[in-house]
C-alpha cells in the first residue's frame, strides 16, 4: 500500500523506490522487493537468520545506533535512487 501510495505521487519516480526494513520487518519487505518491480533499492538492518535478500540489496549487521552505519545506508540509497 505504501509503495502505491508514494508511486502516485506526480513528485516521485515510481521505479526508483527504496524500502528500509530493520530486523522482523526484513523478510517481508525482502518478499516485496523480490516481487515488485518499483524496488530498486533495498536495505536491511540485523535480518533474521537465513534470510536471503535480493541481489540489489544492502544487509548491515548490528544495528544502525553507530553514526558509521547510519552514513553507509544513506550514501548507499543515495547512490541508487539518485536521478539519472
Amino acid at each position: 500500500l505504501a509503495l502505491d501510495v508514494l508511486s502516485a505521487r506526480p513528485e516521485v519516480d515510481a521505479y526508483r523506490l527504496g524500502l528500509l526494513a530493520v530486523a522482523d520487518a526484513a523478510s517481508p519487505a525482502a518478499e516485496v522487493a523480490a516481487h515488485d518491480r518499483r524496488v530498486t533499492a533495498l536495505a536491511l538492518v540485523d535480518p533474521p537468520p537465513g534470510l536471503e535478500p535480493p541481489d540489489r540489496s544492502l544487509v548491515v549487521e548490528g544495528g544502525i545506533a553507530d553514526v558509521r552505519a547510519i552514513d553507509r545506508i544513506a550514501r548507499w540509497f543515495g547512490d541508487r535512487l539518485r536521478p539519472v
